[in-house]
């Protein structure tokens, strides 16, 4: 089963009799919900990579110009098609009113946790750690050529990356939470709600249900939030990580890319 920390969005498409977006690829691991009518969805048996994806010019969404489908479904209300990342497929309306619900679940991209983790070993680094020429760099010869970077002056510098970097990875409890946060970190901007409403002090309530005593902590949060209308911002992910996952002394609880240590 695909975890729930990775559910990104559903998306709804309404299409007339022979409509549809085009043969394309997703990323990400998607679940084909059919709602009202009939939809054939048509699938290659081969996962595409990204390099090979030919695409038709100018339109604004991402349809594949080669399409060779292998293998065919007619879909009816309540069927439902799983597909896996970089599947090429294409769905067709067989009726008027057509209404099919797209389950999407994210994958983390690798170029963007690399990126987010060269910020985060930065953030180890202190202010005054600079580069420092190796005093072996320093002779009388060093002037021969004053334009070079040398071999030394590289090693040096790359060793220098390479201890950050490995600091960085070193300290798994922090390494692990900190993946836990990007894992569940908002991916889109929150909804705005029209009308009266206030924002609850999530972590003061976390809190507070931690500290009492499971049933009486239930009540008491209820009877707290027995006025209020309460709404789960859409694109929030929750998640909770054992303490032997994370290498740490307790469990955590995730939310919207911030950490909640649970006691016990």
């Amino acid at each position: 089963a695909v975890p729930d920390w990775r559910l990104d969005d559903v998306m709804v498409s309404y299409a007339a009799r022979n409509g549809g977006i085009g043969a394309h690829c997703d990323n990400y691991d998607v679940f084909l919900l059919q709602g009202a009518g009939e939809r054939r969805w048509e699938i290659e048996e081969t996962p595409r990579p990204a390099a090979d994806e030919v695409l038709v010019p100018g339109l604004s969404v991402r349809v594949l110009r080669e399409f060779a489908p292998d293998r065919s479904w007619v879909l009816g209300a309540g069927d439902c098609l799983y597909v896996p990342p970089r599947f090429p497929h294409r769905g067709t309306s067989l009726d008027q009113a057509c209404m099919t619900y797209s389950v999407g679940y994210r994958a983390p991209k690798a170029a963007d946790l690399v990126r987010e983790f060269a910020q985060l070993a930065a953030r180890g680094c202190a202010d005054d750690d600079f580069f420092a020429e190796p005093a072996a760099l320093l002779g009388d010869g060093r002037a021969d050529v004053p334009g070079e970077l040398s071999a030394g002056a590289l090693d040096a510098l790359e060793a220098m990356l390479r201890d950050r970097l490995s600091a960085a990875l070193d300290n798994r409890e922090a390494l692990r939470a900190w993946l836990c946060e990007q894992a569940t970190a908002r991916k889109r901007a929150p909804l705005q709600f029209e009308g009266d409403h206030a924002e609850l002090d999530g972590p003061a309530l976390v809190d507070e249900l931690a500290r009492a005593p499971q049933r009486d902590g239930v009540v008491q949060l209820r009877a707290q939030l027995a006025d209020l209308d309460l709404w789960r911002a859409e694109g929030v992910a929750f998640a909770f990580a054992r303490a032997a996952a994370l290498g740490a002394a307790s469990a955590s609880l995730f939310v919207d890319g911030e950490r909640f240590n649970l006691a016990g």
